[in-house]
């Protein structure tokens, strides 16, 4: 899957992936492909995390609750 999406990013061509949490986009593989295409085109990664309680409320709400 890494290599077509190699094969797809030529010229000024741009992708967006959205996955959830995945060893294909984290893991050793992931890291070597990259390495591999480091001249070829750049990455730019976004990741977000899971959502906190601290993250919607304020301090003192959360002290009320």
């Amino acid at each position: 899957m890494l290599e077509t999406i190699s094969d797809y990013l030529k010229g000024s061509a741009k992708i967006v992936l959205t996955t959830r949490r995945t060893v294909l986009f984290d893991g050793d593989e992931f890291h070597k492909w990259v390495d591999s295409h480091v001249n070829e085109f750049d990455l730019v990664r976004i990741k977000i995390s899971e959502p906190q309680i601290s993250d919607w409320l304020p301090a003192n709400r959360i002290e009320r609750l």
